[in-house]
Order: C-alpha cells, then structure tokens, then sequence
C-alpha cells in the first residue's frame, strides 16, 4: 500500500514535463545510464541525473546491474510502462504531460525538414469538437483506449520479425470535454 509520503514523491516525479520525457525515453530504449538520457535528451548530465533521482524517488524508474558494466556508470530501468495516478492526481500529470507532447512536436517541427520525406508524410493529426451524450463519450474512450492498447501491444513483438527501419513514434490522444 501507498503511504503518503511516497504518492507525494510519485506526483513530484509525473508533474514535470521534462522528468516525463526522461521516463519516455528510459520507457521506449529500456535499460540506460544518466549520461545516454542527457546525450539522447541534449540536456546536461546533472540534469538527467538529477530528474532520474526524482523518478526513482517516486517508484517510477529502478536501478539495474548491465552486463559487462564496470561499475562506474548506474543503469536505470522504468519500472512500469504506463503511469497509474488516482482521480484528482491526473490534473498535474495531464498537464506535465501536455507540455511534454506539445515540446515533443515542436521539436518535430523544427527537425521535420531533415527527417525523410517518407517519415514526415505518415504524419497523422485530427481534430475535431463532437457533440455526443455522456454515455457516447465514454464509448469513444473505451475505442480510443482499445486501439491504443493494441497498437501498444503490436510495437513489443519481435523486432527482428518486424524488418528494419524501426523509429520512435508518438501518439498521443486526447478527448475531453471541449470549453469555448
């Protein structure tokens, strides 16, 4: 069980957007020093190290032994590849990670015209403002969720059955009730 003390931690480590990158990227290449997160991230090393300690003060990265490390460098690990906060807690991680996505796509519009024209045409975006029932909506959380579980669930097969040319993809989705 949860104390206070370590949910307090928890919610200090998801409510920072660049803390939110650096489990992002620990998430999607698995195992990691401090000095791959800063070179990987082009933050500074006490940055990386410093974000790294907050995450694992809060349960969300663990250290690891590396095979054929010396020693000298710590190997972080995420523990969890989805993050699990309760009602009023979503508040400050939705808007952590809000600014995250939204600096993630800024920088891949400035990098959009160095990246193969093949990667930038499968770039998706929608948007639209529905009118739908209660009972609708959450239907369409339930789809949303169930095609991103899938998709989630189709990234971890086998890399080697899946060819070459493997690339981080975001995607990031989001329905809510739409304020003028």
């Amino acid at each position: 069980m949860e104390n206070n003390r370590d949910r307090q931690l928890r919610l200090k480590a998801l409510g920072n957007a660049e803390r939110l990158r650096v489990l992002a990227y620990l998430r999607n290449v698995g195992e990691a020093t401090v000095g791959d997160v800063a070179k990987a991230l082009s933050i500074a090393p006490g940055s990386a190290s410093y974000h790294i300690g907050c995450l694992f003060d809060g349960g969300l990265v663990q250290r690891v032994e590396h095979p054929g490390g010396d020693g000298r460098k710590s190997w972080w690990l995420a523990v969890d590849m989805a993050s699990q906060v309760e009602g009023h807690e979503e508040t400050l991680l939705f808007q952590a990670a809000n600014e995250a996505y939204g600096e993630a796509y800024g920088r891949y519009l400035k990098a959009k015209d160095t990246i193969p024209a093949k990667w930038v045409d499968t770039e998706a975006g929608a948007d639209a403002v529905l009118e739908l029932t209660v009972d609708e909506a959450q239907r369409l959380k339930d789809d949303l969720e169930s095609f991103v579980r899938r998709w989630i669930e189709d990234s971890k097969s086998d890399k080697k059955d899946r060819g070459v040319g493997l690339e981080p993809v975001a995607l990031v989705v989001r329905a809510f009730r739409w304020i003028p």
